[in-house]
């Protein structure tokens, strides 16, 4: 018994021996290879600290999330859409009918990011990067929220100008996370940027990180300009007012009836003035 228990102690201390010596070999890597397989194999995980934990995205734009997995190897990685734990991805696969859904990744890189194309609100909400793996399921949720940019014309809802003076109308949008690419501008559903037959229109826009200004000016105005003014920027609600024009031959009109009713005022005085006269006179003795 005693030497049979000789035997696993040598044994024992011959196979300790040779992996210190395939560990020494291996150098500092920390990797052993024993045929095909490491002792010491890298963990797979998800790296937190460069993968988003959170996404504040424009309306109407593409958003970009990231998971950033290392030391990946069979496995795949997938994204879950928590709202109703619809896989979108799995891997490189396409899990979904919506068209504006795709999965980004690089061999040379540790990224995985969903793209969100053309975002509507209801794309807001939790989004879960998975990877099975031996040790169980890892897993990295990033939370997306949506802002949409405001539009709004200064002057209140409607705005008055007398006939042959020049509209100015002002309009601004604010909370862009980008500025935005275009702001166009409409007279009753009629395009005014470019084409307009009219003449007599400019337009100015002027784009800052914070703020976007554009100015509509059309000049000599006429009883056909009055109506609807919109104001329509990308990605961003439109905003309107309503134009009123007076003046002008109304105005003319109103003048030269007080015009030629004064005439007749002052022919009324005139004459009673004379019978007051002739009143008088009557009633004076002649001497």
């Amino acid at each position: 018994m005693n030497q049979i228990s000789q035997q696993k102690t040598t044994k024992e201390k011959f196979v300790l021996g040779l992996l210190v010596f395939c560990q020494v070999f291996a150098g500092t890597s920390g990797e052993l290879q024993i045929g095909s397989s490491n002792v010491d194999e890298p963990i797979t995980m998800i790296d937190t600290v460069n993968s988003d934990s959170r996404v504040i995205a424009q309306l109407g734009t593409t958003g970009f999330l990231k998971c950033s997995v290392i030391n990946l190897r069979d496995e795949e990685v997938s994204w879950v859409r928590r709202r109703d734990f619809h896989i979108l991805t799995s891997g490189r696969q396409v899990f979904t009918p919506d068209n504006r859904i795709s999965v980004r990744h690089s061999d040379d890189l540790n990224d995985w990011i969903l793209t969100i194309s053309f975002m509507q609100k209801r794309d807001e909400g939790p989004y879960v990067c998975q990877v099975p793996t031996e040790r169980g399921l890892l897993k990295h949720e990033i939370n997306l929220t949506l802002t949409e940019s405001e539009a709004f014309i200064l002057g209140g809802r409607d705005f008055h100008v007398e006939k042959g003076t020049t509209i100015s109308l002002v309009c601004i949008v604010e909370k862009s996370l980008i500025p935005p690419e275009y702001v166009f501008w409409y007279h009753n559903e009629r395009l005014l940027n470019f084409g307009s037959q009219r003449g007599g229109i400019t337009v100015e826009t002027e784009v800052s990180d914070t703020r976007t200004h554009s100015k509509l000016k059309v000049r000599l105005a006429t009883e056909s300009d009055s109506g609807n003014y919109t104001c329509k920027a990308a990605n961003s609600q439109p905003a309107s007012i309503y134009v009123h024009i007076s003046g002008g031959d109304t105005a003319a009109a109103i003048s030269g009836k007080n015009a030629a009713s004064y005439p007749s005022c002052k022919y009324h005085a005139v004459l009673l003035l004379l019978l007051l006269l002739v009143s008088r006179f009557k009633r004076t003795p002649i001497s």
